[in-house]
Formats: C-alpha cells, structure tokens, sequence
C-alpha cells in the first residue's frame, strides 16, 4: 500500500514541475501548513484550464472540531440539509473553495458558505482591492503593504506581504481579528502564510509554512507507530459511557513495562488498570441505589501494527487515497468515511474518521451507526499520538436516544499532561483493610472498617444469591453482629456511604 501511494503521488503531481508564473499561490506542492491550533497540507490533486481560467482541485482538509456545526459560531446561518435533518458540510482545503485563476494572477474563491473571495498577486506596492464584500456593505480592503527578500520557504526569494483590514461602508475600520493577520507570497516559492479562508468568518486561524510532506519514512515515522508508541510510566484517564446499561466507568491505565518487536512490528504491554464504575446496584428490596466499586486489575496487551496501517494514508487533514471520480459531476469527491489527521494540541495529534453527516443532540454531537464494530465504515473513531485508541462516541440505530461513549479524559507522558485526573485509587477504601473476625464464626462477629462510615449497609448473600439478611447502620467504624444462618459459606456486601461496595467472604459454622 506505501508504495503504490508513492506513485500515485508522483503521477497525480508530476504535472506541477513546470516553471511557474511569478506569485504563483500554488508553486510548490505537498506543504504543510500549521496555526496555532491545527496542521494541514496544501496538496493539488489536479488542475483544468477552460478559456484561460485554471482551476485548482486542493486536497481537502477536515477536522471535527471546525467542521461541527454545533458550534455557537455556527448558530445564526443556515446550511443546506441532506435526508433525515443530517447537516452535510462541503469539503474544501482550508484556503478556500473553487479556486480559480485567470492570466492576470487574480485568483477567486469561496469560503464554506459560498461567499466570494479575490487575491490579486501581482499587484504592485501600495495598490489595494477589495478582497471579500459583506451583504451588509461591510468589506476587507487587501494591500500590497510591502516586498521584501526572504521568507520562511526561501531567504532569497522576493516576498509581498498583504495586509487585510475590515471597514464599514464609510471606510471605518471595524475591529476584527483579520485586521491582525497579513497574506505572504513568495515570488518563487508561492502562498508562505495566509488566513484559512474557507472558514472565514465563522471560524478565524492563522496558517503558516511548516515544512514539507514526506513519503518515504521508517516505521517509526508512520502514524500508526506514533500512535502506538507509548512508554513506561505513561497513564491515561478515560470515561466509558452506556447509555443504554445506565452504566459509567472512569479508567486509569498506567503502562508498567513495554516490549517492541521491531521486526514483527508488534507493541507488546503491560497495564495496570483501576475501573471505577457508577452505575445500578439493587437493594435488599430489589429497588436502585448507586455505588461506586473500585476494581483494579493487570493485562497485557499486543498490538500489531500491520492491523492499523489505515492510519498512515491519513495526512494533516486529508486522506489522499479515499477519493474518487464522482458520477454525476465527475468532478473529485472524498468518501466520507476516510480519516483525517488534525493536531489535538500543541504536543499531540489525532486522527478521527472523516464523516459529513451528522445528528443534532442538545449536548453533543452523535453519529447514528448501526452496529458497535469500530472497523465499521460508520463509527466514530479517534486515534491520539502515544495514547492508542480508539475512543468513540456514537449512536446505535436501533437503540433509539441512547449512545455509547468511550473518550480521553487525561494523559500524563513524561513532562507532558492533558486534561483533567480521576483520583481514583487514591481515597477509595480498599476491600482488603477490612477485617471480620472470627471467621468462621460461631456467635458474634465484629466487621472492623478502618474508618467511620456516616451510612452503611450490610447484605449477606447465600451461594444461591438470595439476600438472607440486610441491616443498615450510622457513625460507626467498627459493627457487631450475630448471624441467624444455617451452617455455611456465604458472601458479606457492605455498601458504605451509598458508593463504595465491598464484598468477603464469611464462614458460618
């Protein structure tokens, strides 16, 4: 698969090797961009020329967070719809969409909801234009406010720098934050740092050159490795949430030790793991209470990373390899279920599935799926830089409202944290600081808990799993009790303070 997508990359691009008229935006290809917050590419899957007008097919980029219409930016326009109340959103590089460029160097483009844009990159210094008008006669004034030599792509290369501004009809600046921001152009090296003006004004980042795309690495330098590459010490928080059960966990992993097969490609670990669960536990009158079991366990887990190769496709924002011919505009088109690669924060990235349609849900967003295999096309997935995955969140189908969630909540590598800890294991009562003597028992038996409980519970279950005797207690750390029971091995449940729930064993002679 690596090497038929190298060729596939020479093919499509090699095409673009020609010389290049001068501020040519597009000269190079294969650039990655970053903001503050994301990275993608610029990558041209292909032009057409019709009557001296050229148009660019970028690659497009996609990333969850901008692309969610749930946002508030989001609220007061309107977007088409597709079947059954699903938002779809079209995809387009971060530039812009339908980008076209006639001879003269002007090229024109559209932002995500179909508003015109004009870059005009051979104007000379100090000449200005209108670069977007608003229904409202509002407008951005581009211009050329200077050229110097050297930029970040070329020291030597003659570069324009564009400033933007934002007026009213009456050519009063309105503060905005384009008014910071400025469009660079190397006379060789093409578009150096620019607006993503596909998003504009919804949503406002500041994209810069970053370096290039490469596609010939080592196995360390794949996504999967980096995904899976997690050292000793590491821990991660997670939530795992079914709506359907009523049932929560809130995880710890910590990784104790680590072993790379570096011929087989396989990550093998060791994982100490606490698992608090919030969930339905019955009473003695079989009605609902709820308790907080703390479980802790050890695993070993192997991952093979030939099972995840998927990931590597993924580029800052595209998936070049999910795209196609479409049938009946036969222009290009993504299938919308391909993953794409963002940046989680300023350490880490992600790669989520790229998906177009979505369900409205007053707190969040769900993608109805109708099974629960996260190799299925219509799942939610997420993969994290050095944390694995996948976490998900979506919506069953046939499950009607309810959902299942499984998301990061926390991560601590090395000198790096993110998020917000559970303190779990840290003021739990542990089952084993429990002391019930004598056992086996004759007559009374006194049950030490460590430590004094406003409320508790006692429920002793016999080996059929009948609840043979529940008595409630206050303020106590140390109970006495005197057991009517026949003869017998039966289990003790003490559930303390309405969350924690403990269980030993009891021998009645």
């Amino acid at each position: 698969m690596k090497k038929i997508f190298i060729v596939i990359i020479g093919l499509v691009f090699s095409q673009f090797s020609s010389a290049q008229a001068p501020y040519a935006l597009f000269s190079q290809d294969s650039l990655k961009f970053a903001s503050a917050n994301f990275e993608f590419p610029v990558v041209i899957d292909s032009t057409e020329e019709v009557a001296g007008i050229t148009t660019f097919y970028l690659a497009p980029t996609f990333n969850f967070e901008l692309d969610n219409p749930e946002l508030d930016v989001f609220e007061n326009y309107s977007f088409d719809t597709l079947q059954d109340n699903g938002i779809y959103w079209g995809i387009a590089n971060w530039f812009g969409d339908n980008i076209q460029m006639d001879s003269l160097g002007n090229y024109t483009f559209q932002n995500r909801v179909g508003n015109n844009l004009e870059i005009r990159t051979r104007e000379l210094l100090g000449q200005s234009w209108t670069i977007i008008e608003f229904d409202n006669g509002d407008f951005i004034e581009a211009k050329v406010d200077s050229i110097l030599v050297g930029n970040a792509m070329d020291n030597l290369d003659t570069s324009k720098y564009i400033s933007l501004t934002k007026m009213d009809s009456s050519l009063v600046v309105i503060p905005d934050g384009i008014n910071d921001q400025f469009i660079l152009i190397g006379e060789n090296s093409g578009l150096v740092s620019s607006p993503g003006f596909y998003e504009y004004p919804f949503h406002k980042e500041f994209y810069q050159y970053a370096g290039g795309i490469n596609d010939s690495m080592t196995i360390e330098g794949t996504n999967r490795y980096k995904v899976w590459n997690m050292e000793i010490g590491d821990e991660f928080h997670a939530r795992k949430d079914n709506q359907y059960l009523g049932d929560v966990h809130k995880i710890k992993i910590v990784i104790t030790d680590k072993l790379w097969d570096a011929q087989n490609q396989i990550f093998t670990y060791h994982k100490h793991i606490w698992n608090k669960s919030y969930g339905p536990i019955y009473d003695a009158d079989g009605n609902y209470v709820m308790g907080y079991p703390v479980h802790e366990s050890d695993i070993i887990e192997v991952i093979d990373l030939d099972d995840y190769t998927f990931l590597d496709s993924a580029l800052y924002g595209i998936n070049i390899n999910d795209y196609y011919i479409d049938s009946e505009s036969n222009f290009l088109d993504y299938e919308p279920s391909s993953y794409s690669k963002a940046k989680m924060n300023v350490d880490l990235f992600h790669i989520t599935k790229q998906l177009n349609n979505y369900y409205s849900n007053p707190f969040s967003w769900f993608f109805y799926a109708n099974n629960t295999d996260p190799t299925y096309p219509n799942f939610l997935a997420r993969f994290v830089e050095g944390c694995g995955g996948p976490y998900y969140n979506f919506q069953p189908m046939y499950l009607g409202e309810y959902y299942f969630e499984y998301f990061l909540t926390y991560y601590k590598k090395g000198d790096l944290t993110w998020g917000t800890p559970y303190n779990i294991g840290l003021e739990e009562l542990s089952a084993e600081s429990i002391d019930i003597y004598p056992n086996p028992m004759e007559g009374m038996t006194s049950i030490d808990l460590n430590k004094q409980y406003e409320n508790i519970e006692l429920q002793l279950v016999n080996v059929q799993g009948q609840i043979i005797y529940t008595e409630k207690f206050m303020n106590q750390a140390v109970i006495q009790i005197d057991l009517n029971a026949s003869p017998g091995y039966y289990m003790l449940k003490m559930i303390l303070n309405d969350r924690f729930v403990f269980t030993k064993s009891l021998i009645k002679k």
